[in-house]
């Protein structure tokens, strides 16, 4: 029970607290709302940041793949050449010996072969060399009278 005087003034208090309490309930409402906000900008950022990892983790996976497939082929590539390099040198031994057996084939015609022993056993060839010879003979001497 309260007095008649006071009515007013008690009026005016719970007036007053209510209107307090009102902006209280706002100013947490407000709080809140931001702070709901945050939450969702931070669930945001961080299924951003999940989704780029991902990608970015494809990314270097996909290129470390190619990384390694392009020192494979380069790593073959090395290989065959040096297996062609080792067919060049075998390839080169052999020209070697087969000029070194030519040298010494050419030193023999020059020493062994003579048309005498070119000829032996064939009597028409032997007799084509020794007409040319004889042409040529002839051919020397009627130079020397014109």
């Amino acid at each position: 029970m309260c007095r008649p005087q006071f009515f007013m003034p008690i009026i005016s208090l719970l007036s007053q607290s209510s209107k307090r309490g009102a902006r209280t309930i706002i100013s947490l409402r407000q709080e809140l709302s931001v702070a709901k906000a945050q939450s969702v900008d931070v669930t945001k950022f961080e299924e951003r940041r999940d989704k780029f990892t991902a990608e970015f983790m494809k990314f270097v996976k996909s290129h470390k793949e190619k990384h390694d497939e392009a020192i494979a082929a380069i790593d073959k590539a090395i290989a065959d050449a040096e297996k062609q390099i080792d067919r060049l040198r075998k390839i080169k031994g052999l020209f070697d010996t087969s000029n070194q057996k030519l040298e010494r084939a050419g030193e023999v015609l020059e020493t062994d072969f003579t048309i005498k022993k070119l000829t032996y056993g064939n009597p028409t060839m032997r007799a084509k060399f020794e007409e040319a010879r004889r042409l040529s003979s002839a051919s020397d001497t009627t130079g020397l009278i014109e």
